[in-house]
């Protein structure tokens, strides 16, 4: 009888076996298709760096203006403005017969110095009448270390009348 139900359960088994459903291959996974072929990459070359900051050096200037009338000895009105490299700068100054204001900014190229530079004066309103009572200029000039610029010069004959400004940049070290 141990036989019989032996060969019953072997039976029992197989039979089950054969109900249970085969498992399923998953079918493969699409391919995708292939990548174009990439063109070569191209090489940029980098960006030259910057110089917001600057170098590391103050530089001095003075600025003249000079507008004198008649034969009289010229008094000349000097505002002095020290800026680091690329730095700006505005500066105001008040003399007995006038103002003037400096807006500056230096710059280190190639061992000389750019100065951008507007200068603007306005005559007190007791000056005498012969001076013209408010000007502007502008200017961008390339300097050479401690060596003065004649930037504006004008003269009036009939007046005989001469205004002029001189620009003069130091670098400090």
């Amino acid at each position: 009888m141990k036989s019989s139900i032996a060969l019953f359960i072997c039976l029992f088994s197989l039979t089950l076996a054969a109900q249970q459903p085969a498992p399923v291959k998953a079918p493969p996974a699409p391919q995708a298709p292939a990548a174009p072929a990439q063109p070569a990459a191209v090489q940029v070359p980098p960006a030259p760096p910057q110089r917001e900051e600057g170098r590391p050096v103050n530089i001095r200037l003075d600025v003249s203006v000079i507008d004198q009338t008649g034969t009289g000895i010229p008094q000349p009105k000097t505002v002095m403005v020290m800026l680091r490299d690329s730095a700006t700068g505005r500066t105001r100054a008040a003399f007995e017969d006038r103002w003037i204001s400096v807006d500056a900014r230096p710059m280190l190229v190639d061992g000389r110095i750019r100065v951008d530079l507007t200068i603007q004066s306005e005559a007190a309103a007791n000056v005498a009448k012969d001076l013209i009572l408010s000007w502007r200029n502008g200017f961008s000039l390339m300097l050479e270390d401690g060596k003065p610029m004649i930037a504006l010069e004008t003269s009036d004959a009939a007046t005989k009348r001469k205004m002029s400004i001189e620009v003069k940049a130091t670098i400090q070290k």
